[in-house]
């Protein structure tokens, strides 16, 4: 490789990064915007039989400039606070079922077990019996339909996970479809391997010209 190929690969590693540092000026009051920065990196040296020579600079990816730690903590964060908010939205119903004053499950036990004392305390009554009788029944079809609520409850959450099941598969053809699109980009001699660029906080990949 001559000295002009050389000169080469560092204009054109220099034209990157000023391209790279203009898109960081020209989106410096953009909300939300990570800082790019270039990676450069030699090419690998010739063997020329008394040693190694030189072969330029070579550009290796384009990445945010971002603290990785706040990130892990941030989507940690995220994470249990949608659990939480989801947990939240689907225990409701259940929740406010249970706490009702009068169709809730406090009321019916305290009057199951109100019969039952009144029983203890005068076994001979019809009527006592007749109330405990009752009270059961009461109890029974309050159990009964806290089981179906739960029941609905976990219908909806198979149906959810169904959902996100199937997004989870279509997002991993669109990646093994990437991925594709990437070894045919590498296996381009003319070309530069594919470079990890970013936008906006995604990952994504281009060629570019040698």
């Amino acid at each position: 490789m001559g000295m002009l190929q050389i000169g080469l690969t560092g204009l054109m590693a220099a034209r990157y990064q000023l391209d790279t540092a203009s898109h960081n000026i020209a989106n410096a009051n953009t909300e939300g915007y990570s800082r790019q920065r270039v990676n450069q990196s030699t090419q690998f040296p010739q063997f020329v039989g008394f040693g190694y020579i030189g072969r330029g600079a070579l550009l290796v990816g384009v990445e945010r400039a971002y603290d990785q730690f706040l990130q892990g903590n941030l989507l940690a964060a995220t994470t249990r606070y949608a659990q939480a908010q989801h947990y939240q939205e689907l225990i409701a119903p259940l929740d406010n079922l249970v706490a009702d004053p009068d169709a809730g499950l406090s009321p019916a036990l305290q009057q199951f077990f109100d019969a039952v004392q009144e029983v203890a305390d005068n076994p001979e009554s019809i009527a006592a019996r007749q109330s405990l009788l009752s009270q059961g029944e009461v109890l029974t079809a309050r159990f009964r339909l806290f089981d179906a609520r739960i029941d609905e409850i976990r219908q909806d959450v198979e149906q959810r996970l169904d959902g996100v099941a199937q997004q989870v598969t279509a997002l991993a053809r669109n990646i093994a479809d990437l991925n594709q699109q990437i070894l045919q980009a590498s296996s381009r001699g003319a070309e530069a391997p594919p470079m990890i660029c970013s936008i906006s906080g995604i990952n994504w990949r281009k060629s570019l010209p040698g």
